[in-house]
C-alpha cells in the first residue's frame, strides 16, 4: 500500500466522508481491479487462474474472514442482533421479488441452499462454520429426525449456541469448536455444509481428501462461496488491499465461478448455481441501513469488546465494510461479483 493509499484509507476511516464519496471511490477501485485482473492477456490470465487453483487445493491462505478473529478478538453476540435479519446468517440472503424484507429474505435463501444440498430426514449433517447457527437451526426446525454436528471457530461461541439451541428446544445438535482435521475417521457423515467459510477448509490443504474422508459412500457436500464471474484473483495484485473497511474482513484471493469446477479425483462435481450479486446487494443495503439505524446499541456493543476510544473506529470500520459489499456486488448489476454453489458427491 503506497503513502497516497495509505492516506486515503486513513481519511476514508474518520467517518467525515460522505457515504456517496465513498461509494464513488469503492467503485473506482473495483473498476480499477477488473481491468488489472483481465490481464488484457488469455495465458496471463489462465496462468494466473492455475496458480490460484493450486493454492487453493495446498492450503495457502485462501480468505482472511475477518480482521477481528485474527486479532483473537470475540465480538459480543449481541451486536450481530442489531443488523442482521432474525436468523442472524452472515450470507447472502434471496429476494425473489425483491419485495421481501430481510427475515423473509433469509428463510428463502436458506430453504434454497437446503433443497440444493438434498437435505432429508434421517441424514447425518455436519456444518462448516456455522456462525451464528443460522443454517443449523433452520435445519433443526425442518428436519427434526436429523443429526446435527456443527463447527465453529469460536469456544465462546459454542455455550452461546448450546443456549439457543436449549431455548428453542431442540436437542440434536451438537456444537463443537475445533478444526476439521481433528475430526477422526470414524466421524461419518451424510451431507456437509459450508455457507461462505471456505477459508476454514482451505487452511487444511488437500481439503477435498478430507471431505470425502468424512463423507459416506453415499454423500454429498454444499459449499456456498461469494466468486467472480469470470476473473479469478489475488487482491493485492489488483490493488484492492487499500479498499477500505478491509480491516474487519479482507478477500486475500478471490476465485472465479469455474474455480470450483476444476477438482482432483477426490470429488466429482454434481451440480452448480449461480445467485446474481443483486441478491447480496440487497442483503448488504438492509444490513447497512439497520447498522446505521441502530448506531447507539452497536456503539454500547463495541465498547464491551474494544473499550471506549476503540469503539468509535470499529464502528466506522463496520460501515465501511457493510458499504463495500454493497458497492460490489452492485457493479455491473450484480454481473461481476456473484455467489457460487457446488454440489459434490464423494463418487469419484
Amino acid at each position: 500500500m503506497g503513502i497516497f493509499s495509505k492516506l486515503t484509507y486513513k481519511l476514508f476511516e474518520t467517518g467525515y466522508i460522505p457515504d456517496k464519496i465513498t461509494k464513488a471511490w469503492m467503485y473506482f477501485l473495483y473498476f480499477r481491479a477488473l481491468r488489472k485482473a483481465s490481464l488484457n492477456n488469455i495465458e496471463a490470465k489462465a496462468s494466473v487462474a492455475r496458480q490460484i487453483h493450486n493454492d487453493m487445493i495446498t492450503g495457502a491462505k485462501f480468505q482472511n474472514r475477518g480482521y477481528t478473529e485474527r486479532q483473537s478478538v470475540e465480538l459480543s453476540p449481541d451486536f450481530y442482533e442489531y443488523f442482521m435479519g432474525k436468523r442472524h446468517s452472515f450470507s447472502c440472503a434471496n429476494f425473489p421479488t425483491g419485495a421481501e424484507d430481510l427475515d423473509e429474505a433469509e428463510d428463502t435463501a436458506l430453504w434454497l441452499a437446503s433443497d440444493r444440498a438434498r437435505i432429508r430426514e434421517n441424514l447425518n449433517i455436519l456444518e462448516i462454520g456455522c456462525g451464528m447457527g443460522a443454517m443449523t437451526f433452520w435445519l433443526a426446525e425442518k428436519f427434526p429426525s436429523c443429526r446435527f454436528t456443527s463447527l465453529t471457530d469460536s469456544q465462546k461461541n459454542v455455550s452461546v449456541l448450546m443456549k439457543i439451541a436449549e431455548d428453542k428446544k431442540l436437542d440434536n445438535i451438537t456444537f463443537i469448536s475445533k478444526e476439521i482435521d481433528e475430526l477422526g475417521s470414524e466421524a461419518k457423515f451424510d451431507r456437509i455444509i459450508c455457507m461462505e467459510r471456505f477459508d476454514i477448509l482451505s487452511s487444511l490443504g488437500v481439503w477435498e481428501k478430507k471431505i470425502k474422508s468424512l463423507l459416506k459412500p453415499n454423500g454429498y457436500f454444499f459449499l456456498q462461496t461469494p466468486v467472480h464471474s469470470h476473473s479469478a484473483y489475488y487482491s493485492e495484485s489488483v490493488e484492492l488491499s487499500d479498499l477500505p473497511g478491509n480491516k474487519v474482513i479482507e478477500d486475500i484471493i478471490m476465485p472465479s465461478l469455474q474455480s470450483f469446477m476444476h477438482t482432483n479425483k477426490s470429488l466429482h462435481l454434481e451440480d452448480t448455481w449461480v445467485i446474481s450479486g443483486e441478491h447480496y446487494k440487497k442483503t448488504a443495503d438492509k444490513w447497512l441501513r439497520k447498522f446505521t439505524f441502530n448506531k447507539q446499541p452497536i456503539y454500547k456493543s463495541l465498547e464491551k469488546t474494544y473499550g471506549p476510544k476503540e469503539a468509535s473506529s470499529w464502528y466506522v470500520r463496520w460501515r465501511l465494510y457493510l458499504i463495500s459489499l454493497v458497492t460490489r456486488y452492485s457493479y455491473n448489476h450484480g454481473q461481476e461479483w456473484i455467489v457460487g454453489q457446488y454440489l459434490y458427491s464423494a463418487n469419484s
